[in-house]
């Protein structure tokens, strides 16, 4: 239809340089930076002017950024919302988010019920969602992560259209691809 969604999955590691729970300032301004980052779409892609595809939502989720609040470095919701009316999604994310943590083995919990996150796993998950009013115009899009993240060598990029399927490598000299 007129939707275009873009899901970004990385390692901390090639994010911020590190997987554990930030231990001082530095690693905290780090997580602050890499979320400021990801939250800025037109920084991360180019879908083209000619489709007119506008920026409807975007979610971010990391253990790391909540981390980051329980530190009380920032209180803010880690979902960027255009529209007002998605009271139900934010929940919703919410408990996506507890479910991804209760299916997978991240660890342990602590005496104060807060999860313990093994370091192999922390990764940043960063969501994009476009309407786009002239989407038969949407061609190519492309991905400026490895500019912005140089620790990124390459990224597995799965399209899916009314075409069909494919998996794509993306990687610094051939960053985007053809919808």
């Amino acid at each position: 239809g007129h939707d275009l969604h873009l899901s970004f999955n990385s390692p901390a590691m090639d994010i911020v340089g590190f997987e554990h729970a930030p231990s001082n300032d530095a690693e905290r301004a780090k997580i602050a930076n890499a979320k400021k980052t990801l939250e800025d779409a037109k920084r991360m892609f180019v879908v083209g002017s000619a489709s007119e595809c506008e920026i409807e939502k975007i979610s971010l989720k990391s253990a790391l950024l909540e981390h980051e609040t329980e530190s009380g470095h920032h209180g803010d919701h880690h979902e960027h919302d255009h529209h007002e009316d998605d009271h139900h999604d934010d929940h919703q994310k919410n408990d996506d988010h507890d479910d991804h943590h209760k299916h997978e083995d991240h660890g342990d919990h602590d005496d104060h019920g807060h999860e313990k996150h093994d370091e192999e796993h922390s990764e940043f998950e960063a969501t994009y969602v476009y309407h786009c009013d002239k989407p038969e115009a949407l061609e190519k899009v492309t991905v400026n992560v490895f500019g912005l993240f140089p620790s990124l060598e390459e990224l597995e990029t799965q399209v899916i259209t009314a075409k069909g399927q494919r998996l794509i490598e993306l990687n610094k000299s051939s960053n985007s691809f053809e919808l």
